[in-house]
């Protein structure tokens, strides 16, 4: 009798100030069983000194439910939990947690991990940066450059059309004095035949012919070879817009992958974010836990509402 009264020392205070008990330790585990302890709730054998109720291994309310993307309702006993999913008022696929104690449990190894996570998400943001800001420089170069090759080969297409216009303007002129020649011919000849008797005239007038002739062939190889150069250069010219078009063209579908690759980047540490939030709310709840110093209150044969 004397040891039941002595295991029958705890009391709860509840989160309004009122105190039950004394109750037994196994009598605290019944009612974490049954949903009546909740985290807000501490203990003591004093009347002094209160603890949480969550830092009693002995009464294994150790499980955490996510209600909500960043709200957590714990920690509380397994059994519980289950009847709270049971009754419908956490939902069944609702992401459950148990918390593995330590020797020294400590919050400290969680924020130090939350902070190498930080680390690394500001050292992949900075180096994502950095690349995408690099890349983009490196395109803005390449269409600039692209830019100034088309107004240079559009220039020179202005240019080589002004020649060939003027390399046609030419032709016509020639062929102008080229009639002007067959025509003077004609007229030689004509006053050469006419002319039969005086020789010396006559070839006078021959040579004139065949000089005249010499100058039309010579003027027609002269148009021949500026008109093939000045196909050959129009070619080079669309050959060369040809390949800055292409070399553009791979550029663009490069900076396209890599802006593919940098979205994918970027979910990924939006995903890291969301975890290291839900990770820092987990810790401040569990802190609160740790260091409650609050009134907790508990209720006979009633479930702890989730607020």
């Amino acid at each position: 009798m004397a040891t039941d009264k002595k295991e029958a020392a705890w009391k709860v205070r509840a989160e309004d100030g009122s105190v039950f008990g004394p109750a037994s330790m196994a009598t605290l585990l019944a009612w974490a069983r049954d949903g009546r302890l909740a985290a807000t709730h501490v203990i003591s054998k004093d009347g002094t000194n209160w603890t949480p109720v969550a830092s009693h291994p002995e009464l294994a309310m150790d499980w955490i439910a996510e209600i909500s993307p960043g709200k957590f309702y714990g920690p509380i006993h397994k059994d519980a939990m289950d009847e709270l999913v049971r009754d419908g008022t956490i939902a069944a696929d609702a992401p459950r947690y148990a918390r593995t104690r330590t020797a020294d449990e400590d919050p400290a190894a969680l924020k130090g991990e939350i902070a190498s996570l930080r680390s690394e998400m500001d050292a992949l943001r900075a180096d994502f940066v950095a690349r995408a800001s690099k890349l983009e420089e490196e395109l803005a170069a390449a269409e600039a450059a692209s830019a100034d090759l088309k107004a240079q080969l559009e220039t020179r297409d202005l240019e080589f059309e002004a020649e060939r216009q003027g390399f046609k303007a030419a032709e016509t002129r020639m062929q102008a004095e080229l009639a002007k020649a067959g025509k003077k011919a004609e007229t030689l000849a004509e006053q050469v035949r006419q002319d039969g008797g005086r020789a010396r005239s006559r070839a006078a007038d021959e040579a004139r012919i065949a000089e005249l002739e010499a100058k039309l062939s010579a003027l027609e190889d002269t148009a021949k070879k500026a008109k093939a150069q000045s196909d050959a250069e129009v070619a080079d010219v669309r050959r060369a817009l040809r390949d800055a078009e292409t070399q553009l063209q791979t550029e663009k579908e490069a900076f396209n992958r890599f802006r593919s690759e940098a979205q994918g980047a970027t979910s990924r540490l939006k995903a890291m974010e969301i975890r290291e939030e839900s990770l820092r709310k987990l810790i401040q709840q569990i802190s609160a836990v740790m260091n409650e110093t609050t009134s907790a209150t508990i209720e006979d044969a009633e479930v702890v509402n989730i607020k």
